[in-house]
């Protein structure tokens, strides 16, 4: 079968696809190489279906489709990924709001990130920048004013808030 490392879920979904080696159980090892090669970690766990395998003497690969969230892989090594199902990782979560005063459209998504000092930063940046893509549908010279706000759960801690112009 097949299954999903991710690193973002929700509304969004980042991660890699890849074929399960052997079940134990709740256990599963699978890909027979590294994903990011990190070691002990947490990442999202999910079912996944392979529509095909895109042969290349390059750089074979799997296309597919990233299903529903059922574990949590723990180990990313040299020989594979391993994990257990039943059990979600620790995420930080992210809800985004994004609107194009031009056009008065919309766009929300609440994700899930995992929790790392390195790869946290870049995801929230990534789907955050996915999301402002979807909601302009434009590209080319221009101007943009962006406004975000982080708003920590702890409510003793302040809410930052930022403005940055950008153009073309």
């Amino acid at each position: 079968g097949a299954v999903a490392a991710t690193l973002m879920t929700g509304d969004l979904k980042l991660g890699a696809i890849g074929t399960v080696t052997h079940v134990d159980g709740d256990r599963i090892v699978a890909f027979g190489h590294p994903f990011l090669k990190r070691g002990t970690l947490d990442y999202f766990m999910h079912n996944s279906y392979i529509f095909t395998v895109v042969p290349s003497v390059n750089s074979a690969f799997k296309l597919g489709s990233i299903g529903s969230e059922i574990g949590k892989i723990n180990q990313d090594r040299g020989a594979g990924i391993a994990g257990r199902t039943g059990i979600a990782p620790d995420a930080v979560p992210m809800s985004m709001r994004i609107v194009d005063t031009d056009t008065g459209e919309t766009r929300r998504a609440d994700v899930r990130m995992i929790e790392d000092p390195q790869l946290t930063p870049v995801l929230a940046a990534t789907g955050v920048f996915d999301m402002a893509q979807k909601t302009l549908d434009r590209g080319g010279r221009g101007t943009v004013k962006f406004t975000y706000t982080i708003t920590p759960q702890d409510p003793k801690l302040t809410s930052i808030t930022r403005t940055n112009m950008y153009y073309s």
